[in-house]
């Protein structure tokens, strides 16, 4: 935290910041918070930062920020013929966040031999978050509103910063891209699939 510190006094537009695993050492809710508001601190300084995290609802919120790009490390999990999972470190980035589908870390601890008791009781685990996280998110109109909020600010900071970048020729251009990408991701979020 107190590198944390350091880095707000000090961080500026010229900067380039590095954090891994902000939050590490304290509980998943006071991490996150903790990370969120380092990241929209930054995101404010226009500093050139990497954020490498293992909060995905951090890359969740942040997803729509203008000059913020989700990326992560790709990796492949396959079955062998044993029947034990194999994860295979692919060395590459991809965009958007990484899929929760894949149960990174439940493949891992199958491939590392833990007891197939735990593994079960950990997929149970899983599977019981997801449908409690599904239902709350089709029963929550304010998620939706949240995310209309989102998104409208984001607009909003897009059209201020080329207003500030003043580039005339290229602005029609970026207006209509900006518009098309603002009219898909609002049609997302009413389908209720952004």
């Amino acid at each position: 935290m107190r590198d944390m510190a350091f880095i707000l006094r000090n961080v500026d537009e010229q900067s380039m910041v590095i954090i891994d695993e902000l939050g590490r050492g304290t509980s998943t809710r006071d991490g996150l918070a903790i990370a969120i508001a380092m990241a929209e601190a930054l995101i404010q300084s226009k500093a050139f930062v990497w954020f490498a995290t293992h909060f995905l609802d951090l890359a969740r919120v942040l997803a729509n920020r203008p000059g913020v790009l989700n990326l992560h490390l790709a990796s492949n999990c396959s079955v062998g013929e044993d029947g034990v999972p194999h994860v295979t470190m692919l060395y590459k980035t991809e965009r958007g966040p990484e899929s929760d589908e894949q149960n990174y870390g439940i493949n891992l601890a199958k491939a590392m031999g833990l007891p197939q008791t735990m593994i079960r009781k950990a997929e149970e685990f899983v599977r019981a978050s997801r449908l409690r996280k599904e239902a709350n998110r089709r029963n929550s109109g304010a998620e939706k509103l949240q995310r209309r909020r989102q998104l409208i600010l984001s607009l909003h900071e897009a059209l201020k910063q080329a207003r500030i970048d003043g580039a005339e020729d290229a602005l029609p251009g970026y207006l209509k891209q900006l518009q098309h990408e603002f009219v898909t991701q609002m049609a997302a979020i009413e389908e209720g699939d952004g």
